[in-house]
């Protein structure tokens, strides 16, 4: 069954968009809502309305104009103009439709809805951050010192505050072109989130995308891994609530492979996507980017992310091996960008507007999952983007697209990892570039 994107939908039963870029579920008219969710409630008074009680859709549409018609008299003295009467009525038949009710029918609303998921998990990710900053107590300072990787500025010492400060606040005070171009900072050697409060004194650089003397391995394995991030964060937003999005994981960025990836369980049998809907997704990414939305870091106790993953259940099951590997046993890595929550060891590049140009190049059924009795519903979305401020004419950035539509082998659940996907360490990659 082909899925229609919105912006080439058509009343048609056979002809049904899952993929959305706003969520057409819910139509508001003036101060009027009306919900897909709640026509059942009102079929069952009795009331009539539409195709169940024989009522015609233009009758019913005549009386929600007439209502809207005394709404806006009352609030304006010149009453309401043309296109107002438009819109009003392209909401009213864009919702209340046939199709619509049809789609309600054959795919329910389910009780768990990711924007529901979304709002709880981000909720719990806030109050959790106040209480840790609560628990810091007395303000202790620190000394930072900042050694600059470029000319300018030079080198400095802040004084700030001990587990409260970051490292983006240390740009701050050295400038608006070092806040603005620093995607990652080292600390005392060790990569370290641009929003990840410092514990200690320390020696401080930031690292951005336009290193000359600098090796860029990090840095791109972070901005791989941060697109990774934000596709997950699209995934749980495009698709209407009638479809539950489980994410399950993405493998560790590895450039070599191509593509940055994301396996998402859509509850979808033989989805294929067309062009025009995976084009809808590349623009929900350049839309996330637009937004700068900060990327946030915050180590939670193993229960509290079982809390918030527990309507996962993949992520459920993984949380307690992850916490196994921290260095307490009992810790969990959480990001968050906007309010969708997701589990990394991170780190993650500062927020989103240093992604600039995306593509989703390609969406992989990967029936290997089914065969390790894991989901037969799971698919592997890829993609493809450039940072911010990196420029690539249309002919390198084609065959850059065409290199991520081949399915990435990067540790496909269900399967044991191929050799070949396994990216070499930093080591053996200088090693390689020095002739070595």
């Amino acid at each position: 069954m082909r899925l229609v994107p919105t912006i080439r939908s058509r009343n048609s039963v056979e002809n049904l968009n899952f993929l959305t870029v706003e969520r057409p579920i819910i139509s508001d008219i003036g101060l009027q809502t009306f919900s897909l969710s709640s026509l059942t409630d009102i079929f069952k008074m009795g009331k009539g309305l539409l195709f169940f009680a024989g009522v015609s859709r233009v009758r019913f549409s005549n009386v929600i104009l007439q209502q809207q018609k005394r709404h806006f008299d009352m609030h304006s003295q010149t009453g309401p103009t043309k296109e107002e009467f438009a819109a009003v009525k392209q909401d009213l038949f864009g919702t209340l439709c046939r199709e619509n009710i049809r789609l309600l029918q054959q795919f329910p609303l389910p009780e768990v809805t990711n924007s529901k998921v979304q709002a709880k998990r981000s909720a719990l990710f806030t109050k959790e951050k106040e209480k840790q900053l609560r628990e810091v107590g007395r303000i202790q300072k620190i000394t930072v010192d900042f050694k600059n990787i470029d000319k300018f500025p030079e080198s400095a010492s802040l004084i700030m505050n001990k587990k409260i400060s970051t490292p983006y606040q240390c740009a701050q005070h050295l400038g608006e072109l070092m806040t603005e171009r620093s995607i990652v900072a080292e600390v005392d050697g060790q990569v370290w989130d641009m929003h990840r409060p410092l514990e200690d004194n320390c020696t401080l650089r930031l690292l951005n995308m336009k290193m000359k003397d600098e090796d860029p391995y990090q840095v791109n394995r972070i901005f791989w891994r941060s697109c990774s991030l934000m596709l997950g964060a699209v995934c749980e937003s495009a698709f209407r609530d009638h479809i539950y999005v489980e994410l399950h994981s993405f493998p560790s960025p590895n450039v070599r492979s191509g593509s940055f990836v994301y396996d998402v369980d859509l509850k979808l049998n033989g989805w294929t996507p067309n062009s025009d809907e995976t084009r809808l997704l590349s623009a929900e990414m350049i839309k996330l980017s637009r937004k700068n939305l900060p990327i946030e870091r915050l180590e939670v106790d193993v229960d509290l992310a079982s809390e918030m993953f527990k309507e996962n259940q993949y992520k459920f099951q993984q949380i307690p091996g992850i916490a196994q590997t921290s260095n307490n046993g009992r810790t969990v890595s959480l990001y968050r960008v906007g309010d969708f929550v997701d589990i990394s060891k991170g780190p993650m590049m500062s927020h989103t507007g240093h992604l600039n140009k995306c593509t989703i190049t390609a969406v992989h059924h990967l029936p290997q999952a089914a065969a390790g009795q894991i989901s037969n519903t799971l698919y592997r979305i890829q993609g493809v983007a450039l940072p911010s401020g990196i420029l690539l004419n249309h002919f390198a950035y084609g065959i850059i697209e065409q290199r991520g539509r081949k399915l990435n082998t990067a540790k496909i659940p269900g399967t044991v990892p191929a050799i070949t996907s396994v990216e070499p360490t930093q080591e053996k990659v200088r090693a390689i570039t020095s002739g070595a």
